[in-house]
């Protein structure tokens, strides 16, 4: 992973990940474990031990693909 921006613009969260490459769902896992965190269902130390797991069965569940974007590829 190269970069994450998050920025709130009114009612919407708009989340950049920036990378080589990305593998299955995982953008969508990510957000989800943002999410836990941003609603108090994980403290820091939760989301700290999923993310040195790597392992997948201990995130939270993915984030829906509705809302999801491509926004561009470069060569």
């Amino acid at each position: 992973m190269n970069s994450i921006k998050i920025k709130k613009i009114g009612d919407k969260i708009f989340i950049r990940f920036n990378s080589r490459s990305f593998l299955q769902n995982q953008v969508r896992s990510m957000v989800g474990c943002l999410k836990y965190v941003s609603t108090g269902k994980w403290d820091f130390n939760e989301f700290k031990k999923a993310f040195k797991s790597k392992k997948r069965i201990k995130c939270a569940p993915p984030a829906p693909a509705c809302g999801l974007y491509l926004f561009n590829i470069k060569y």
